[in-house]
């Protein structure tokens, strides 16, 4: 067992958290080794959280990479077990135990607006849209209403926590005092809704 990688290792509850284990097979050896077992558990209380199995064969001075992949739906630190089960040609089985450390937290949903309105006369008004929770942003639809009707929408990319992006409206024929721009999104499996009122007549 070479070497172990965890994405995310500071992982929301619920989100997927891959687990990669490299697998090596020393050019000194002189057999093959078939991985029969990978799995996921924790020893106190037992509980096991993945297995895959019958992975493959590494030759000498060969390796493997085995994905893995879990989820846990309560926050807390994670003291876990990666086990990796091997069987030579003599049909002898090894097995070799890896430590992971998985700090698991709860979602923060926070999504911020904020609006800067042309000065060069050309009469629109751009929208910054800031993730600054701790979970993605998707489906981000942004809605410009002004006097109950809609004016228009637009379309953000997904947005990881700590990240910005921004959409600009035509607003210069906007017959209003003010505009609402509302965003909604999707974040930590349900819908969402952050608003921002902007004074255009200005």
């Amino acid at each position: 067992l070479s070497s172990v990688t965890v994405t995310p290792d500071d992982p929301n509850t619920g989100e997927q958290v891959r687990i990669e284990a490299t697998i090596s097979n020393l050019d000194t050896s002189n057999t093959n080794v078939d991985v029969t077992d990978v799995y996921v558990r924790k020893t106190a209380p037992l509980e096991e959280f993945a297995r895959v199995e019958d992975i493959g064969t590494v030759t000498p001075g060969g390796s493997l990479s085995v994905p893995i992949s879990t989820a846990f739906e309560t926050p807390g630190q994670k003291r876990l077990e990666l086990n990796v089960v091997v069987r030579d040609e003599s049909n002898t089985y090894h097995s070799y135990t890896y430590p992971i450390y998985i700090d698991v937290t709860e979602p923060t949903v926070r999504a911020d607006l904020s609006a800067t309105t042309s000065e060069d006369g050309s009469g629109t008004t751009e929208i910054l849209v800031t993730n600054y929770g701790n979970t993605n942003l998707s489906d981000i639809e942004v809605t410009a209403v002004a006097d109950g009707v809609v004016l228009d929408r637009n379309f953000l990319q997904e947005l990881p926590p700590e990240a910005s992006g921004t959409t600009t409206f035509d607003t210069e024929d906007v017959d209003a005092d003010a505009v609402e721009f509302t965003a909604n999104y999707t974040a930590a499996g349900e819908d969402h809704t952050t608003s921002l009122n902007v004074d255009v007549d200005e």
